[in-house]
């Protein structure tokens, strides 16, 4: 994922997000994979006060740097003692299956994709100042309902 200029887009992607990140001072976005092989952990996203594309070596830098983070999270859970790391990720897996369920629940009710569907709900989140995780939450136990 890259946006080398948020004020002037090639492709509009986040209707919600790109204003207040320009009102912050945010003018370029660049989005690296966090990953081992086909697994994958997250992302290292990178955000800068000026537009433009990186540079080969900047774009290189920030290939290189997901790839520590990804080799100190295989460390990190290497080193913990045992069911430690396995209590974290099912504890952290909650977020994703509400957000996966608030998302379904969406798309059905409004009769979108479930990408649409994930759009409204974290733009829902950004707007009104709230987590994700928290808004998913309410969409699954029905005390929310976007429309």
């Amino acid at each position: 994922m890259r946006e080398p200029d948020l004020a002037n887009p090639s492709l509009v992607r986040w209707f919600a997000f790109s204003p207040h990140a320009l009102e912050l001072g945010v003018s370029a976005i660049f989005g690296f994979p966090v990953r081992v092989g086909a697994a994958r952990l997250g992302a290292l996203n990178l955000y800068r006060d000026h537009p433009g594309p990186l540079t080969d070596a900047q774009h290189a830098d920030g290939l290189a740097i997901a790839d520590m983070i990804a080799l100190w999270v295989i460390s990190a859970q290497a080193a913990a003692p045992d069911g430690v790391m396995a209590l974290e990720l099912e504890a952290g897996s909650h977020f994703h299956f509400a957000v996966e369920n608030a998302a379904g629940m969406i798309s059905v009710q409004l009769g979108v994709s479930v990408t649409e569907a994930h759009v409204r709900l974290r733009a829902y989140a950004f707007s009104h100042n709230r987590t994700l995780a928290e808004v998913a939450e309410d969409v699954v136990t029905r005390k929310l309902r976007l429309s």
